[in-house]
């Protein structure tokens, strides 16, 4: 499959949102999805590990936290996603079903900052787990 969307920096949002209708279609079939930049280095088998401990079918976005200051006043949360998340089955149908050009709480800009509006989106229908672990955890 293919996403209908010209290849650019600035079509993130836009190419993160055809994504995520396409995975919502195929989410019963697999328990978690991993997005990262191609020049992310994953360790697979810390990450299974991590993850077998898990439900799928509790909503969540996990990874590297990140927080960066817009403004004196506006700090924004998320999960950077060169270095990439893991959201779950669950929240991938939280995500299509209440948020992606649904919800009137949620921006529907188009541009770049995919990650963050990742999860401003399921911060907003205020549904899913913000989790950061590691394995030591």
């Amino acid at each position: 499959n293919r996403v209908n969307v010209v290849e650019s920096k600035r079509t993130l949002w836009q190419k993160l949102k055809a994504t995520m209708k396409f995975l919502y279609l195929i989410s019963d079939k697999y328990d978690f999805f991993f997005k990262a930049d191609d020049d992310t280095y994953v360790i697979t088998d810390n990450l299974y590990k991590l993850l077998k401990k898990m439900d799928p079918d509790e909503a969540f976005l996990m990874g590297s936290r990140y927080i960066c200051k817009w403004n004196k006043t506006h700090n924004v949360r998320f999960f950077h996603g060169g270095a990439g998340y893991v959201i779950s089955r669950a929240a991938i149908k939280l995500l299509v079903e209440k948020a992606l050009d649904k919800n009137p709480r949620c921006p529907r800009t188009n541009g770049q900052l995919e990650d963050v509006k990742t999860s401003e989106h399921l911060r907003r229908i205020g549904r899913y787990q913000n989790v950061s672990r590691t394995l030591q955890e």
